[in-house]
Formats: C-alpha cells, structure tokens, sequence
C-alpha cells in the first residue's frame, strides 16, 4: 500500500510545484510593494521634515531679524540716553563752574552788592527788600514778586541767554 500513495503524492507534485511558485510569486510581489510603500512613505516623510524644516529655519531668521531690530532699538534708545545724560552732566558741571566763576570774581565786594542792591531796587521798585543771598550776592522781594541774584542765580541767567547754542561747548 505504500506505493499507492508515492503515486498518489507523484500526481500532486505538479501543483503543489505550482502552488509554491504562484506563492513566491505573490511573496515576491507584496515585498516589491511593501517596500516602494515604504520608500514613498519614508521619502514622504523626509519632504514634510524638510519642509518643516524650511519653516522653522525662516520663522528663526524672521524672529531673529525682528530680535536683532528690537535690540537695534533699544542699544539706539540706550546711546542716546546716555548721550543726553553726559551732556545734561556736563551742562550742570559747566553751569556750576560760572557760578563758581561768578562767585569768585565778586566775592564780597561792597561796589559789586551795592550795584545788585541798586539793579533789584529798579526792577522791583524802591521798597524791595532786599537780603543776602546764602552763598553770595542778594535776593529782592515784593508782594508777589522774588528778584534771585545770588552766583548760581546769575550764571543759570547767563547760560540761558546762550539758548541751545551753550551745547557747542561740548559737542563734537
């Protein structure tokens, strides 16, 4: 009986030969599929990461101008606050010293009191009173009215005159 089924399984090799190569075939077929899939998705994904990519790198180059132009700003805001600063400083140094100046040159001479008694009695009228200022000169007073003639008082009158051209003694 054995021999009965050699022939029996001899008659099938044919197709089960066939059957095994339609199946490597399909095999062959999915993984050729499998993997084009797998190349579209992949080079799908590396597109998208570029593109993403692009994104970011412009958004980072728009915020990084837009920062550089804020810090532009401020480091002009910063220069010019601090250009305003030294010159106000060296406004009121200089302004200090033509008091100082001032206080010098008169010093407690009578001649130079009695002339700012006399100017304070003409501007305000003959019953200003009139008192020693606290570092030289005079103060002049009337009902409503205050005439400063001391150093400090003088010299800010002096720089005044000068109007904004008094900051062409420090500017470049």
């Amino acid at each position: 009986m054995t021999a009965p089924r050699a022939r029996a399984d001899d008659g099938l090799e044919p197709v089960r030969e066939a059957l095994l190569a339609e199946a490597r075939e399909a095999r062959a077929v999915a993984l050729a599929r499998a993997r084009a899939e797998a190349q579209a998705t992949l080079e799908a994904a590396r597109s998208r990461a570029d593109a993403v990519l692009a994104r970011a790198r412009a958004a980072g180059r728009r915020d990084g101008v837009a920062a550089a132009a804020r810090e532009l700003v401020h480091a002009r805001h910063d220069a010019a606050r601090a250009r305003l600063g030294a010159r106000r400083e060296a406004y009121e140094e200089f302004r200090r010293e033509v008091a100082d100046g001032v206080r010098t040159a008169a010093g407690h001479r009578d001649d130079l009191l009695d002339a700012l008694t006399r100017r304070a009695r003409d501007t305000l009228g003959a019953d200003a009173v009139v008192h020693p200022g606290t570092d030289g000169g005079i103060v002049a007073e009337v009902p409503g009215r205050r005439l400063d003639l001391t150093p400090a008082a003088l010299a800010e009158r002096a720089l005044d005159r000068f109007g904004p051209r008094v900051q062409e003694l420090w500017t470049p």
